[in-house]
């Protein structure tokens, strides 16, 4: 089904080309003086060659629009309403100069013995598509409002033309017994404001209309009903008695019974549309309501409009209290778990994320909410509020404070044996012993020193959870060459003089020397290892990359690699904790880290560790290169 958008925008297409067309055809009818191009029924009032200039105006309009030409636009809605003025006052001030058609097409226009002035209502009509066209866009409600009501004026003068013409009544075509309104100028004011009252539909009448909602399918369906059901039931009936078929009295009862068939089987049509919507709108809320996660819905202004049991049980509060309020008084932070937050979006934004915050209840509890968020965008693709979906997760929160403790305690307690098993092994008098024996008292040694190292990463993983870091301005080029060391030949280092960020200097050098660690030991095994640490600056924060053409990864696999004891290969010594220490390590900086696939082989980590807005002293921003293109 393609999107309400792109319906209108097709539907703006079509009438700009019917209109460009038919304004074409009537100029050639001019220039050829094929008076049918210009009339569409015989004898009746050819359409002026400004109105068919106009028109073709207002079509190049409606592209421009399609196309956001927005000084396009501009320039044809201020043209339009310059001829529609024009030849308005030309009725008060009769001079054949001020004429644009009689400039272009002026024996023409003798010779068809007809007074071609435009049409008061039609120049009145020119004015005010003009000037709706020039308000299509503008922000504000009230302005919205008058272009609307312009439309719809211009639009009732053409349509009251119309059956004019169909009923044969002049007056309603031709005001005062002046220059009437032509045929094809009525339809073509027509279809020009059926195109412009849907150029710009989130206020008002237009608004309403174009609801996915119950009021505007009633309009969807009744407005085209009245305007052609009424007209063309009340024409049948004249013409059966302009033929003589039956008396006046029997049109009327014959009319009177047709309509009410009509507006019976309408009403019957809409009941049952009506109830099979109603059903659907049923079953989804019975679906929300018996959700065991708590969902909260917020306007484009942040105020809450529906809750499900669920999150009135977590919150504490009842749907009433809830109803209406701002949602940030519900959701406001009393503490972000940055560590835990990917995405820092907040009730009413158009951002959609998913983070943790500790938040209070009615009573005064204390909660970890993990919090969903996800804008909602109306049936024309605007931001029309945000969908929360909430779950209380502090029972988990907890068990997870309690796992850490526990791993920090027993890293803590199993480090001081393994140390001493380390220290045993080397008091050995191994002079004298077998090769075998020596082997295996170096195995020993070789696995109490890995255990070691396991012990170090646990306490480092679980303190970068939960330890204050203090931040100071760390000189990345620095950092980066002191953490390369004696790798100076392996590593490139593309990272600019007096780039300084705010963090915590240990948490940054045991980032970058994990990082840096790692790319050399899964490159050692090709013939030329390479590791690159560039850096960049996008949307005013520093990137750090680093790079390397070692083994890689495949591409279903890079979501999992910073999962804490995941290994991919056992072909390279490891723990599968140094790129969780990582995670946390930027987590904990408020930053964000990803990895991708290099080219043609490796990996590319990018990552900004950021505290605050970075600082940058004689440094200007980088483009990146090579793999970071």
């Amino acid at each position: 089904m393609l999107s309400s958008m792109y319906r209108f925008r097709r539907l703006a297409g079509f009438c700009g080309g019917f209109l460009f067309c038919t304004s074409v055809l009537v100029l050639l009818g001019w220039h050829f003086q094929i008076r049918a191009l210009s009339t569409w029924v015989p004898d009746a009032t050819p359409m002026n060659p400004v109105s068919a200039i106009c028109f073709a105006i207002a079509g190049v309009w409606l592209f421009a629009f399609i196309l956001s030409k927005r000084w396009l636009a501009a320039s044809c809605s201020f043209t339009l309403c310059a001829f529609g003025a024009l030849h308005f006052f030309t009725y008060f001030f009769p001079s054949q100069a001020i004429r644009i058609d009689f400039l272009l097409y002026e024996d023409a226009i003798k010779a068809s013995g007809v007074p071609n002035l435009i049409a008061p209502n039609t120049a009145l009509n020119f004015m005010m598509c003009g000037a709706s066209m020039f308000l299509t866009g503008q922000g504000k409600r009230k302005t919205q409002y008058t272009r609307q009501a312009l439309v719809i004026v211009s639009f009732l003068l053409a349509y009251i033309s119309i059956l004019g013409y169909v009923f044969n009544i002049q007056p309603a075509y031709r005001f005062g017994g002046l220059t009437p309104m032509a045929l094809v100028t009525a339809v073509s004011f027509l279809v020009l404001n059926l195109a412009l009252f849907f150029t710009d539909y989130r206020h008002g009448v237009a608004a309403s209309f174009c609801s996915p909602f119950q009021n505007g399918r009633l309009l969807q369906l009744l407005v085209p009903f009245i305007l052609i059901f009424p007209p063309v039931e009340s024409y049948l009936r004249v013409l059966g008695e302009r033929n003589g078929l039956y008396p006046s009295e029997v049109g009327v009862e014959l009319a009177s019974f047709i309509f009410t068939l009509g507006l019976l089987l309408f009403i019957s049509f809409y009941a049952v549309s009506s109830n099979k919507h109603h059903q659907a709108e049923y079953r989804m809320k019975a679906l929300m309501e018996t959700l065991g996660e708590g969902l909260v819905q917020f306007d484009a202004q942040g105020t809450i409009n529906y809750s499900n049991p669920a999150f009135q049980r977590i919150f504490g509060y009842s749907s009433e209290e809830l109803l209406g309020s701002p949602g940030v008084v519900i959701l406001g932070p009393v503490r972000e778990l940055g560590a835990m937050k990917q995405s820092p979006a907040t009730p009413g934004s158009k951002d959609e994320g998913e983070y943790v915050r500790e938040l209070v209840s009615k009573t005064g509890r204390k909660m970890f909410i993990a919090i969903r968020t996800v804008p909602v965008n109306n049936a024309f693709g605007h931001f029309d509020g945000t969908l929360v979906n909430v779950r209380d997760i502090t029972s988990e929160v907890l068990n997870l404070e309690d796992i850490k403790a526990f791993t920090a305690s027993a890293a803590h307690d199993l480090r001081s044996p393994v140390g001493n098993i380390q220290a045993l092994v080397q008091m050995i008098e191994t002079e004298g012993m077998k090769p075998g024996q020596k082997e295996i008292l170096g195995y020993i040694n070789d696995t109490a020193g890995n255990m070691r190292i396991l012990l170090d990463d646990l306490m480092t993983f679980s303190r970068m959870g939960s330890a204050a870091l203090e931040m100071e301005l760390v000189d990345l080029q620095n950092l980066v060459q002191e953490v390369a060391g004696s790798n100076a030949n392996t590593v490139t280092i593309d990272v600019p003089e007096g780039l300084n960020v705010l963090a915590n200097r240990g948490a940054a050098r045991q980032l970058l020397t994990n990082l840096i660690s790692n790319a050399i030991k899964y490159s050692s095994k090709v013939s030329f290892p390479m590791v690159t640490v560039s850096s960049s600056l996008e949307h005013g924060q520093t990137w750090l990359h680093v790079s390397d053409n070692g083994v890689g990864l495949k591409e279903d696999q890079l979501n999992q690699l910073f999962t804490p004891f995941k290994r991919f290969t056992t072909d390279f010594e490891g723990h599968g904790l140094g790129l969780a220490i990582v995670k946390r390590i930027v987590e904990r900086h408020g930053g964000s880290i990803y990895a991708t696939l290099n080219n043609p082989s490796g990996l590319i980590i990018h990552f900004t560790i950021d505290a605050e807005t970075p600082v940058h002293v004689s440094c200007k921003p980088r483009k990146r290169q090579g793999a970071f293109a």
